[in-house]
């Protein structure tokens, strides 16, 4: 086979000879390769623990990114069947075709084009309690198996089971989602809260539940969020909600009418404007959605458009089930408008009334966590309302509900929610309870006076300035519970970050000063409770005595970024301690990104570069210059590239580390010849002639063999032009060369002049052997050839071949 040529030039001045050579050679360049990408997968929601009694099971399936619509293939058990209308809700815009072929036992869904990783949600139904499997697959990645079944599915913890009774958790019988769900008709959802008790929670009152059509609905009472307490078939209510025999039908008995819900007020500081949502919602009403969390918890929405004096205002409300037994809500109010709106707040009054007692006294939780009130009846419920958490309430009071007159609007009561008497404020900038730190247990509110005895819970934030599309927020968290004081937990532990790649122990205290015994718990992300204390005894001969406890997080859990950790307790009454947290950062840990260089057959040709660098950062190979010069020194060696790592601009270090090829094909190849042969000046006489050696030689004749197996090489060499003066004068068969004592007399036609086979990938230089007694380069003249002097040039040309 022919490898390559390579041509250089000589010449003759009467008794001067000289050689001059020409020489040329292609370089490579580094080609790319494609990288072997991320593999699909699958994965049962809430790690497996997702079934209903309607033997449904959810599932989702991870899709890396792609520049184009994937078909994506599901293949299943024989028992397993698909709602493809189903499918396509729970992917709004994420596919566009779902097929199901009940014979083949397949499901085809085309995903859109997606240019980040994608996760697609799944509801299989399967009747049969046996061992079933899924199993997805693109045209070029298949998923692992998953497997579902009623028996067959499995709990997974970090360190131990989950309890499957959690008391103040809410058990998960639909699959999360990460959008949110439009509702038309009222509705609630529930928290466990101990045997045959439920916290409840929802928009609006409770009687509509179920019947109600809340889509575009405009009454107020359906923007109060409520929080009820079931005991078995008892449901005890928190607000006020005797029917107002005046309301209509359509507006479900008005039986929160005496709440105020949201407030607004603006203005002067001690006579500011005070609007509430009444009848300022704009035609389109309100919107209700839903989403159900990863920990089971349902979170409602419901979000409308305001307008009074001039303002434009959108409002969202969140009402958002907690696993410690309470409801978190949080107000978010966005100016709308083009306006600056300056020294604004928002605020409530909420007319509480507790197991249809309306005139309980208030008292305070204590550390500036907020009031309660308590039920002096047969089981004593209470009801606390706390300003602790992310956004909380800035000012609290409690105090009486502001009565009115029946022939006066309802907005008229809110003028008196600055006089102190009625609420506790006096200004916009008023403080509150918050501002006395009562201890706890302390009664802030009782009145004899009769007209005052019906109390009501007051709020509000101190004024701030919204410029448009700016927000402000205000947040509280409400339970209703048996009576009794709930233990404490305490965390070691300040929020910090880690290099990923250690487990992790997280210590603490608990301390209860009634009852016997708690159980601990703590979640991740929000994720499902794990119970890493059960049934922990307190030290009753001292109680209230912090006792330590402790659990480890593994390094598996620990992924990179924000991971929250949370921490509660459960006594043996039911009551559920406030959550602390702790938060940390992991943050990238180092891995080794080891660089290979092989040849074809996989031979090391270069000791293999180990970069170190942190986890999750990316490396560009074509700017290290360890790399590049291992690169270099494999093309100089006659290699070419086959493949390179992709993309090669930006490997990332991934956990554990990695390992990257270059891989070459080595090559044969006429490295370099002679760019001139001089003879020197020689005096032509009238006989043959001979010069046995040159006086001079620039350059060398070298043969490069890279390749994996050395074979046998052949070298062959012609006279591209014969040697020739100025005056076109030429001198034939004068040039010769000796290989192996064999002499080749250089003519117009290629000549076999050496063969030879490399040893290793050192180079052959040819050159090396030559000499005036042995092979190499000779001159020799028959008489008359050399007609007149001058100066004689010739070119030869070489030729590599394969084989022999």
């Amino acid at each position: 086979m022919k490898i390559g040529k390579k041509v250089f030039a000589f010449g003759i001045t009467g008794v001067l000879l000289v050689f001059g050579s020409l020489f040329f050679m292609n370089q490579s360049s580094i080609k790319a390769s494609e990288t072997i990408s991320n593999k699909i997968s699958l994965e049962q929601t809430e790690k497996q623990v997702q079934a209903s009694s309607n033997n449904e099971a959810y599932f989702s399936l991870s899709v890396k990114p792609s520049k184009k619509d994937q078909l994506i293939l599901l293949e299943y058990s024989d028992e397993v069947t698909f709602d493809k209308d189903k499918i396509l809700e729970m992917n709004k815009e994420k596919i566009s075709l779902v097929q199901v072929d009940e014979d083949k036992d397949q499901l085809e869904v085309t995903l859109n084009k997606e240019s980040k990783q994608t996760v697609l949600y799944f509801q299989a139904m399967t009747n049969s309690s046996t061992k079933q499997t899924i199993q997805a697959s693109t045209e070029q990645e298949r998923s692992n198996e998953l497997v579902i079944g009623k028996e067959e599915t499995s709990v997974e913890s970090f360190s131990v089971q989950p309890d499957e009774k959690l008391q103040g958790r809410a058990t998960l019988a639909t699959p999360y989602t990460e959008e949110w769900t439009e509702i038309y008709t009222a509705e609630e959802a529930s928290i466990i809260a101990g045997e045959g008790k439920e916290l409840r929670y929802g928009f609006g009152p409770t009687e509509a539940i179920g019947t109600t059509s809340i889509s575009g609905n405009k009454q107020k009472q359906f923007a109060i969020p409520n929080v009820t307490f079931m005991d078995n078939d008892k449901r005890v209510q928190h607000i006020y909600h005797t029917q107002n025999p005046m309301s209509k039908p359509e507006e479900a008995g008005q039986s929160l009418w005496t709440s105020y819900g949201l407030i607004y007020a603006f203005g002067s500081n001690t006579s500011p404007s005070v609007f509430n949502t009444g009848s300022h919602i704009t035609s389109e009403g309100y919107k209700y959605y839903k989403r159900i969390l990863p920990n089971g918890m349902t979170v409602y929405k419901l979000v409308y458009n305001t307008e009074f004096s001039s303002k434009k205002l959108r409002v969202e409300i969140l009402m958002t089930g907690k696993t410690t037994g309470t409801v978190n809500v949080e107000y978010t109010v966005t100016n709308t408008g083009t306006n600056r709106e300056a020294n604004f707040i928002v605020g409530s009054m909420i007319d509480t009334e507790l197991n249809k007692n309306d005139k309980v006294p208030i008292y305070a939780i204590g550390d500036n966590k907020g009031v309660y009130i308590q039920d002096a009846g047969e089981n004593g419920y209470k009801l606390q309302y706390l300003f602790t958490g992310p956004d909380h309430v800035q000012n609290w009071t409690g105090k009486h509900w502001i009565q009115g007159t029946n022939t006066q609007p309802r907005d008229y009561f809110l003028s008196q929610f600055f006089n102190y008497d009625d609420s506790g404020f006096t200004a916009l900038d008023s403080l509150g309870y918050e501002a006395q730190n009562y201890p706890a247990d302390q009664l802030v509110y009782v009145t004899t006076d009769l007209r005052k005895m019906d109390t009501a819970i007051f709020m509000k934030n101190q004024p701030t300035s919204l410029e448009s599309n700016e927000s402000t927020k205000m947040a509280y968290d409400v339970t209703i519970g048996l009576p009794g004081n709930p233990p404490e937990v305490f965390i070691d532990q300040a929020d910090q970050e880690l290099i990923q790649g250690n487990d992790f122990e997280v210590t603490g205290q608990w301390r209860d000063s009634e009852s016997p015994l708690v159980d601990l718990y703590y979640t991740l992300n929000d994720g499902t409770a794990v119970k890493f204390g059960d049934k922990v005894p307190n030290d009753m001969t001292n109680p209230g005595k912090k006792i330590d406890w402790k659990f480890t997080l593994p390094k598996s859990a620990l992924t990179l970024g924000k991971q929250v950790i949370k921490v509660y307790a459960v006594d043996g009454e039911g009551h559920t301690s406030e959550e602390k947290i702790l938060n940390l950062t992991i943050k990238a840990g180092e891995a080794d990104l080891t660089i290979n260089f092989v040849d074809e057959e996989n031979n090391v040709i270069h000791p293999k570069i180990v970069l170190t660098r942190k986890v999750g950062s990316k490396v560009d190979l074509t700017k290290e210059a360890d790399v590049l010069k291992a690169v270099n020194d494999q093309l100089e060696k006659k290699y070419e590239i086959v493949s390179s790592p992709m993309p090669e601009n930006a490997i990332e270090i991934v956990e554990g580390g990695r390992a990257v090829t270059y891989q070459f094909k080595g090559r044969i190849v006429l490295v370099s010849a002679p760019t001139e042969i001089d003879f020197g000046t020689q005096i032509v006489k009238a006989e043959e002639s001979v010069i046995e050696e040159p006086v001079r030689i620039d350059g060398a004749l070298v043969i490069q063999d890279s390749r994996a197996t050395k074979k046998p090489w052949k070298l062959q060499a012609r006279m591209k032009q014969e040697l020739t003066n100025s005056n076109q004068e030429i001198v034939t068969n004068a040039v010769r060369y000796i290989y192996s004592g064999n002499e080749v007399t250089l003519n117009a036609g290629m000549q076999d002049v050496a063969v030879g086979t490399n040893k290793d990938g050192t180079p052959n230089k040819v050159s090396e052997k030559w000499s005036a007694s042995g092979d190499g380069f000779k001159l020799k003249t028959e008489v008359g050839a050399v007609k007149e002097s001058g100066i004689y040039v010739g070119i030869i040309e070489w030729e590599l071949l394969e084989g022999p």
